[in-house]
């Protein structure tokens, strides 16, 4: 017997599809391949860690989906997709390409207009060419990024799993800074913070928690060592708390037991620029509204010797490596100056300033787009030195 658990009423995701099928029609598509775990769990339900195997996602625009995975995954698929979405297995030395071929020419459109996203990092060559093997008389479209501007604006329900996403990030960050101190290894707050978010109900995130001090400060991403802090080091601390596959990440750069003057006033300046980036964070006004303001603010506080790439990104849905909901990240920056801001949209919004010779600060939150306002998920307040 299999439990179902379907974590949204059908109507969410026929919601969802509908809007996929309106952007197909809009470009004259007859079906997608969908390829980034993020979208196939948006349009499916299917969260769960099996997705270092490449998955498929056939959306055509009437009927039932087909989910496209390995022959293993089938009890999963039927405990947590909706009704609506058709297992396809595959062995796993089977072509995943030729499976999606096969799928195609079975829905009667082999000679159609395909849809697939060439942004993805989850579609390898191979099962490309077979698939374009496989469909000869097909045209092959890129769709880049559709499902992402679909699913960039949370519907309530989601944005209730974020808002408990969030509330096991501030658990988590607080125990870390709880945990941190000297003598005390960067190891051991990590597993401070894993530890209490797991035991309150969040998951594996995107991202394991992010803590790093002196040796490796700068690197955005670097593992967690087992140096010992001492008094007077900076140490990150960036985490998220995970609730079904939904992410509401915070960092902080802190100093244990001391601070140098020049990062303390740096914190205030770094609190400053976000209250001023969330400030043009309103319904109707584009992301350069809040980048630039970020960025000429910074500049006059005397950091103008430097090119700002983003003052944050959208977050949301995120599978391991990421909580920027997928390979691409959709920042708030001049390159997406014209990009609107809408109600749903939610940010982790950050001020990061390291090794730039004036001070070291790292400040960030969650922020959801209301219809009114810009909304701070982690209200953790934290002092600079602990």
């Amino acid at each position: 017997m299999t439990l179902k658990k379907v974590l949204f009423p059908i109507e969410e995701y026929r919601r969802r599809l509908t809007e996929v099928r309106k952007a197909m029609h809009s470009e004259k598509m007859d079906a997608i391949v969908v390829s980034t775990a993020e979208n196939i769990y948006y349009l499916t339900g299917l969260g769960y860690h099996g997705y270092f195997s490449p998955h498929f996602l056939i959306v055509s625009l009437e009927g039932d989906s087909h989910l496209v995975a390995r022959d293993q995954e089938s009890r999963s698929a039927a405990c947590q997709c909706h009704d609506e979405v058709v297992f396809v297995g595959r062995g796993d030395y089977e072509n995943a390409g030729k499976v999606i071929a096969r799928v195609i020419r079975e829905c009667g459109l082999a000679g159609g207009r395909i849809g697939i996203d060439k942004n993805s990092a989850s579609f390898p060559l191979a099962n490309i060419e077979a698939m374009f093997t496989g469909l000869p008389q097909a045209t092959f479209i890129d769709n880049s990024d559709m499902v992402e501007f679909i699913r960039a604006c949370q519907s309530p329900l989601e944005v209730a799993f974020t808002i408990k996403a969030a509330k096991l990030t501030n658990m988590g960050v607080a125990a870390g800074i709880e945990a941190a101190g000297v003598g005390v290894s960067e190891r051991e707050v990590v597993a401070a913070i894993s530890s209490t978010m797991t035991a309150n109900g969040g998951e594996r995130p995107g991202f394991v928690p992010l803590v790093r001090s002196t040796a490796n400060l700068g690197e955005g991403h670097a593992n967690a060592s087992d140096y010992r802090f001492k008094k007077g080091d900076p140490i990150v601390l960036e985490a998220s708390g995970c609730y079904e596959r939904y992410h509401a990440p915070m960092a902080r750069l802190l100093y244990i037991e001391k601070a140098p003057q020049e990062s303390v006033d740096l914190m205030k300046i770094g609190e400053e620029a976000q209250q001023i980036s969330a400030a043009a964070l309103k319904p109707g006004n584009t992301f350069g509204d809040a980048f630039f303001a970020w960025e000429t603010f910074l500049k006059k506080s005397g950091y103008d010797n430097i090119r700002f790439e983003h003052c944050g990104y959208m977050t949301g849905i995120g599978f391991p490596q990421s909580w920027c909901g997928g390979p691409q990240v959709v920042g708030i920056s001049r390159t997406n100056q014209n990009r609107e801001v809408k109600v749903g949209m939610v940010f982790h919004l950050m001020t990061w300033l390291i090794r730039v010779g004036k001070g070291d600060g790292f400040y960030s939150n969650t922020v959801l787009i209301t219809e009114k306002e810009c909304e701070f998920l982690n209200k953790t307040h934290i002092d600079l030195v602990i």
